[in-house]
């Protein structure tokens, strides 16, 4: 696993996603990557966009959308996603290239797509966000917000 030190100013630049819209930018010190990592549902993740597919845009924290842009990096979270009118996503074993899924910021693996929608736009993760002890998932922005 390698752990590369973030800049706060790279994680302010990027479009932060409706989905992780609880996530504390400033504890985020670190991102994770290498051959050994593997995502699991609900980590965050900051990932470059490499082609415009189904959602051409993102629902960012504040519930606004923005246009996305080859080349934008952005911070969502893996998932897994059973939408029969779209898609039909896991999370996948690696930190390989993968799919923006939903619009509010779930990345995951397309199975299968409804013949009626694009295929999903492609994004190619960059690394787990990581605090200074562990990755950060989901689950640990809800129990700051329940205060446990």
């Amino acid at each position: 696993m390698n752990i590369t030190r973030i800049n706060q100013e790279r994680l302010l630049n990027a479009k932060l996603a409706y989905t992780p819209r609880n996530l504390k930018l400033k504890s985020v010190t670190a991102l994770l990557d290498g051959d050994d990592v593997i995502p699991k549902a609900g980590d965050m993740v900051l990932a470059k966009v490499t082609k415009i597919g189904q959602h051409a845009g993102l629902e960012l924290s504040q519930g606004r959308r923005s246009a996305l842009f080859v080349g934008d990096e952005i911070i969502v979270c893996y998932g897994n996603r059973y939408a029969p009118d779209q898609f039909e996503a896991n999370v996948p074993n690696d930190l390989g290239p993968c799919d923006l899924v939903a619009s509010g910021g779930i990345a995951a693996h397309m199975n299968h797509c409804h013949a009626n929608v694009k295929t999903p736009t492609s994004i190619q993760p960059i690394g787990l966000l990581s605090d200074s002890q562990q990755r950060i998932n989901l689950k640990d922005t809800q129990a700051e917000i329940l205060g446990s």
